[in-house]
């Protein structure tokens, strides 16, 4: 039997109207213990039904629209309710604990979407579509977490497992019957058009990085990074003066840019002085444990000075030399980048030349690296499987050639296991704990 759960389904605070969501067996009878109404919610399901919500003594806590959703026809695949009533924390929250005291208890992070999985409503790339809706930051976002929503990576995903498990049949049936030459010809066909799909639904996607979609802007102190990242944002980020060192922490500013939600992260001016003050080396440390989790590197330089990267970290940077508008005179040659008369790397933050097409490169290395933003969105974990997907198939091609049969098999069932991971067939419960607990309460 499952129990019934309850949660705000909007989020506190001050608002016009706020939701109280109730999924589980008992939903009815609570409902009939807490609710008042000419027309009874139950009977009327998919209807709001006006009512009040009236507490232990019988007096109202607030009047209320409610709506009735029985099994199997709900979001949860349960017996369901929702509860609209006047915004504000207080007036929900006691409609909330009202219900906690007649015997339902509170939903944990992402519990309703979890219970729609369970429940077959969905499958996990359309639960894990939910929370990346939740979370867009852009209109491209929204419209690659809707495709999601709607099964387009589910539908490919199940698509390409079919094929999959057809392959395996035929791979398994000739070695047990080796007389049948034409059996590697439909395999080989088959492996080569899952190829095809793979690489298609890989160019669909954007992935979520661990990281998210920082842009770290080092350089030596003085060189423009503050008034660059402010030039770029639009507005005022970082302090700028003439003084060097401006910057001691990290500063960061979240832009749009081409559909793209971007973190600019301004660092402290970089430098080789061992003899610096106990505040200068903290901000050295964290400007050097940004730039080694950044998800794109921006070198900063400039015209009179130029000089190129350190080396400590595996990405390779975008070199962009700044304050093109000055003269260059007594370039130490030894130190200098060879400075590209390429309208985006030469820039002035001071003029905004070059700003534009600087902007462009950044969203051309972030598409190429994370995807198109209005991809379908996938987390670091669903692109391990899906990449896991690709290889395990790749390689069963190349065995296949080399009339290694059993081994193929074996890669096509790697293959197998990573679209059950990506549509959440068989999968262990603490991963399923870890992909759910990333919810809001009462999604």
């Amino acid at each position: 039997m499952a129990e019934t759960i309850v949660a705000r389904g909007t989020p506190s605070g001050r608002s016009a109207i706020a939701v109280v969501r109730i999924s589980g067996n008992d939903c009815a009878g609570l409902l009939a213990k807490i609710c008042r109404s000419k027309n009874i919610p139950t009977e009327n399901p998919r209807k709001m039904i006006c009512g009040e919500i009236f507490d232990e003594d019988g007096s109202t806590i607030d009047d209320v629209l409610v709506v009735y959703f029985p099994e199997p026809h709900s979001y949860t695949g349960q017996d369901m309710a929702e509860i609209q009533c006047h915004g504000g924390q207080t007036v929900s929250l006691a409609i909330v604990e009202r219900l906690i005291k007649t015997g339902a208890r509170p939903a944990l992070p992402g519990e309703f979407t979890r219970r729609a999985f369970e429940n077959g409503k969905i499958d996990l790339s359309k639960a894990e579509a939910i929370i990346r809706l939740i979370d867009a930051e852009t209109k491209e976002q929204v419209k690659g977490a809707s495709r999601a929503m709607k099964g387009e990576l589910g539908d490919l995903t199940s698509e390409i497992r079919e094929k999959l498990i057809f392959v395996l049949s035929r791979i398994e049936a000739s070695i047990d019957f080796p007389d049948e030459p034409e059996t590697a010809e439909i395999v080989l066909g088959n492996l080569a058009s899952i190829i095809d799909q793979i690489e298609d639904l890989d160019a669909r996607v954007h992935r979520t990085g661990d990281q998210g979609s920082q842009v770290v802007f080092y350089g030596k102190p003085n060189v423009g990074k503050s008034s660059l990242i402010n030039a770029i944002a639009g507005r005022s980020v970082s302090i700028v003066t003439d003084e060097p060192g401006t910057t001691r922490d990290a500063v960061s500013a979240q832009v749009t840019l081409g559909g793209l939600s971007v973190c600019l992260v301004d660092t402290a001016g970089h430098q080789e002085d061992l003899a610096l003050s106990q505040v200068d080396k903290e901000a050295a440390r964290v400007a050097k444990e940004k730039v080694e989790n950044a998800a794109m590197l921006i070198w900063v330089t400039q015209m009179t000075a130029p000089e190129p990267p350190p080396d400590f970290s595996d990405l390779t940077p975008l070199v962009v030399v700044n304050k093109s508008d000055l003269a260059v005179a007594n370039v130490d040659s030894e130190k200098s980048v060879q400075i590209e008369n390429e309208e985006g790397r030469l820039v002035s933050a001071k003029t905004g030349a070059g700003v534009a097409k600087l902007i462009e490169l950044i969203q051309n290395r972030l598409t190429e690296k994370f995807g198109p933003a209005d991809g379908l969105p996938i987390s670091t974990r669903q692109k391990h499987s899906l990449d896991t997907i690709y290889r395990s198939v790749k390689l069963a091609d190349q065995r296949i050639c080399n009339k290694q049969l059993e081994l193929a098999a074996e890669d096509i069932q790697m293959a197998i296991a990573g679209t059950n991971e990506l549509l959440g067939v068989d999968l262990e419960v603490d991963v399923l704990d870890k992909i759910f607990s990333e919810f809001c309460i009462g999604k």
